[in-house]
């Protein structure tokens, strides 16, 4: 069997989110089909989903709720990071070398760790560079975390696309 075709970008909107800071998820759900990579969205409260998204949306999440409902053992629930999974990448990231000047290393580090506060370093850090730098770090470890998952769940054979 052929590696599974997954959409990196549908699949970290829902793995890479808040989990904490995301209300609208709460009653909604992503699912992976093992098989074809395709990505499933379903609800588990389908009256907040139309509050949301309209009657024809919900239409839509409850077959496909059916469907995963039907068949439980073809899809893999794609859970969003926790608030703490952020944070702890903040943290690789401000413990990394992303530059040579120990003045802006320390500056990051310390901005960090004053509040331990992703919005406060984000605000506060000061420095261009080192946002760039987190947030390409933030990317590339995101999809590490992904493709971790995955395996974890024994999704093993797949390619981004």
């Amino acid at each position: 069997m052929a590696a599974i075709k997954i959409e990196q970008v549908f699949f970290m909107l829902t793995f890479g989110a808040d989990a904490n800071y995301r209300a609208d998820l709460e009653d909604q759900e992503t699912y992976l089909e093992r098989e074809s990579g395709d990505l499933v969205y379903t609800t588990s409260n389908p009256f907040m989903a139309e509050s949301l998204m309209g009657a024809a949306a919900v239409e839509d999440l409850l077959e496909a709720t059916a469907l995963v409902n039907a068949n439980p053992e073809k899809y893999l629930e794609i859970e969003s990071m926790g608030h703490g999974q952020h944070h702890s990448v903040l943290e690789n990231f401000v413990c990394s070398k992303w530059t040579t000047e120990q003045a802006r290393l320390d500056n990051a580090s310390s901005v960090y760790y004053s509040r331990k506060s992703i919005g406060f370093w984000l605000k506060n850090v000061g420095d261009d560079g080192a946002t760039d730098a987190y947030f390409a770090f933030k990317e590339r470890e995101n999809v590490r975390l992904a493709e971790e998952f995955l395996r974890k769940n024994g999704v093993t054979d797949f390619v981004w696309c």
